[in-house]
């Protein structure tokens, strides 16, 4: 019963924060063995857990007004009106991603390797493509006008989703060189395996969203009151 979900509910909730913190920070520290492996630009030695749990909130939040203004396009201005949900979720967005661009800059500048930022190589190009991606987002969130706009807020939820995924991804990969001549990219199979799994999400996702009280009855439009009026 609901009485006997509430009792537990604390625990599930705990448990759910719990996990993935420890997931998402135990992911960049991962990569500090690398060592010098990992480009400087990205190699950020006791950050990088920081770094990884940052990427990860901002990823986590933004998704919300992603998914959510998908949802309001597809019913086509009949579902619920989330805006305010969604501003109010952009103070957050916007703190975490100012604190991210500060900590990422001061790493860089503190270990003298700001420099490599302008090398005009390859890397370079990465780091500010993820800076541009980060800053959009800030700098829309931050302007009220914008703020309120359905289409810009859709634009900077996409914006700081990529901007931490070309982080993670560089970090990751990119950026990574195992030496030994030794370079790796996913295999098909592997690529396969991942767009099956987000495939499996989608679809679980549409399931739950028909079966389950998830989204609030649909607003009727002025035509189809006045239609079922007639009736």
């Amino acid at each position: 019963s609901l009485k006997r979900l509430n009792k537990v509910m604390f625990f599930i909730i705990a448990l759910g924060a719990l996990l993935p913190t420890m997931h998402q920070s135990s992911m960049g520290s991962l990569m500090i063995s690398a060592g010098y492996k990992v480009h400087p630009l990205w190699q950020s030695y006791e950050m990088l857990p920081l770094f990884s749990l940052l990427t990860a909130f901002i990823m986590g939040f933004s998704i919300v007004i992603f998914e959510g203004s998908l949802v309001q396009a597809g019913l086509r201005g009949n579902g619920p009106d989330e805006k305010s949900l969604f501003v109010k979720l952009t103070n957050t967005i916007s703190v975490l991603l100012a604190i991210f661009i500060v900590l990422r800059f001061g790493e860089l500048i503190y270990r003298d390797k700001l420099s490599l930022a302008f090398a005009g190589d390859f890397y370079s190009v990465m780091f500010w493509i993820e800076v541009l991606l980060m800053l959009f987002p800030l700098v829309v969130l931050r302007v009220a006008k914008l703020r309120n706009d359905s289409r810009m807020l859709f634009l900077s939820a996409l914006s700081a989703l990529l901007g931490c995924a070309t982080w993670r991804l560089t970090y990751s990969l990119v950026a990574f060189n195992p030496g030994g001549g030794y370079a790796y990219f996913p295999t098909w199979e592997e690529l396969l395996i991942s767009i099956g799994f987000v495939a499996i999400e989608i679809c679980a996702y549409i399931v739950l969203i028909r079966l389950l009280p998830i989204l609030p009855p649909l607003k009727q439009n002025d035509h189809n009151r006045h239609e079922a009026s007639k009736a």
